[in-house]
């Protein structure tokens, strides 16, 4: 058995990964992203967003569980985990209003040191390696599936980047031309009332 902890998934990544001079098929010479893998058991907290980035494979199995039912909605950790819900990823990276809170509640919810405290507790973490939150099979995404992004999101994201780029080009050479244009026209007309002559009374 592989047991994982706290891994994020790889249906999707295995599907599509790929680098320069490599297979456009990703990973899948070497593994089948398609079916189930039932000796991979992944544990992790239910509030942990790096180990849901992706979908897992094999069995998953959810920790902590009764630890956020005793503090509640208004306990600490959840407290400071749904104060980044509902926000992007590169907003999370990025502002910091939302980076702050995010990087507090991943301490504890991708933290081996959290897991371990928590797993001493024999209701947490059973003899037969099951958990408070219990344990399921992952749901397995077809090939095709709108669940994982593909190379043609990728196409139709560089697509629009390029237009993207070439409207924004487009802009300051419109506004450089016209800034030249105002310019010119502001120096001949000045050039022209220097040179027309005054008129005798």
């Amino acid at each position: 058995r592989t047991y994982s902890m706290m891994g994020t998934g790889t249906q999707c990544s295995s599907r599509q990964f790929s680098m320069t001079g490599t297979s456009e098929k990703g990973l899948t010479d070497y593994l089948d992203p398609f079916k189930s893998h039932p000796n991979i058991i992944t544990y992790q907290h239910p509030l942990d967003m790096y180990s849901k980035m992706d979908f897992q494979n094999g069995m998953v199995c959810t920790y902590g569980t009764n630890d956020l039912k005793d503090q509640g909605v208004t306990g600490a950790l959840p407290s400071v985990c749904s104060q980044y819900v509902g926000y992007s990823g590169p907003q999370v990276l990025v502002e910091e209003d939302k980076k702050t809170p995010a990087r507090n509640c991943r301490y504890y919810t991708h933290s081996l040191h959290y897991a371990l405290m928590l797993m001493q507790n024999t209701t947490v973490l059973q003899e037969d390696g099951t958990t408070d939150g219990g344990c399921a099979p992952a749901t397995i995404y077809p090939d095709g599936s709108a669940m994982c992004p593909t190379h043609e999101m990728d196409t139709a994201c560089t697509a629009a980047a390029v237009a993207a780029s070439a409207l924004a080009v487009g802009i300051i050479i419109a506004i450089v031309l016209g800034g030249v244009a105002c310019c010119c026209g502001t120096s001949v007309a000045c050039y022209c009332c220097r040179k027309k002559k005054p008129v005798n009374p």
